[in-house]
């Protein structure tokens, strides 16, 4: 089949782990950790700070040269010992004030929370976040603070890719998980061009929808990806290659997720093949290993 990126391609394409190559930015010696992509992320709450740092690794693992995770107060001494190689700072004042001329893509929602005073707090950042023009990838708890913004108006300033599962689909489009997984295409076109964004349908076979209309699959069919912190480690690696893609002037949503989903799932493929069960950590190294290498 035609690959995904083409103009071409097909109803749905084959997302294939030989097409990786075509979907990164050019690598070259010259190259520094500002020119590589920096990557702001938003993520994490007690209780769920394994999500941020699964996500925070997986960006660089994807090729990012800089990343920093903003997170509560409360969470700064817990993220700061366990994560070496990416800068973690207090979550800004105002919610969500960057300095966005500092950042070449934005990951928001593994872990985040939506309850009480929390969650209003979050949906304020994600609002400004998402009107900087910044490219974007929204996970997680994301994905239904995105829905509730959505109802008010809002509309994004920037190129987005939402990373579902079946459940935060149902509450981002309505379309119950029954449903979409029982005929993908049939909804992702419709929303992907609604929403105007890629949209990721994560499931056993995973569906990459753009709003210009293509669609691309991943046959996955790999029960070892479905434990803990998966999902954030998919989301971390979109964010990593969709920072590295803008700062090489190609702010491609979709070569961004096609490139992370076939990673992530060829690197479920690896790992369950070499060593049986494995945990979602695992797939951070395998997953760079991988992107590393296509070249």
């Amino acid at each position: 089949p035609a690959r995904p990126n083409s103009p071409a391609a097909p109803s749905a394409s084959l997302v294939d782990e030989s097409d990786i190559p075509s979907w990164l930015p050019p690598d070259t010696p010259a190259r520094h950790k500002g020119s590589r992509g920096r990557l702001a992320v938003f993520a994490g709450a007690i209780g769920s700070s394994g999500a941020a740092c699964l996500a925070s690794r997986s960006a660089l693992a994807a090729g990012s040269g800089l990343v920093a995770l903003f997170a509560s107060p409360e969470l700064l001494p817990i993220l700061s010992s366990r994560l070496e190689s990416v800068m973690v700072r207090p979550e800004p004042a105002e919610a969500g004030a960057i300095e966005q001329d500092r950042w070449d893509a934005l990951l928001v929602g593994p872990g985040w929370g939506i309850a009480a005073e929390r969650g209003e707090r979050n949906r304020r950042a994600l609002g400004r976040l998402l009107s900087t023009g910044l490219p974007a990838v929204v996970d997680a708890d994301g994905i239904r603070l995105y829905r509730e913004l959505l109802a008010s108006g809002f509309e994004p300033s920037g190129p987005l890719v939402l990373t579902p599962h079946p459940g935060e689909y149902e509450a981002l489009t309505g379309v119950s998980p029954e449903r979409a997984l029982a005929d993908p295409a049939a909804t992702l076109r419709e929303r992907a061009a609604a929403l105007r964004a890629v949209i990721v349908l994560k499931s056993h076979v995973t569906w990459i929808a753009a709003p210009d209309g293509r669609i691309a699959v991943w046959e996955g069919l790999e029960s070892g990806l479905a434990t803990a912190g998966s999902g954030d480690v998919l989301a971390g690696l979109t964010g990593g290659l969709l920072a590295s893609l803008a700062a090489a002037d190609r702010p491609d949503p979709f070569a961004a997720a096609c490139a992370a989903v076939a990673a992530h799932g060829t690197a479920g493929r690896r790992l369950r093949a070499a060593r049986g069960w494995f945990e979602a950590g695992d797939l951070v190294a395998e997953a760079g290993r991988i992107l590393g290498g296509a070249r």
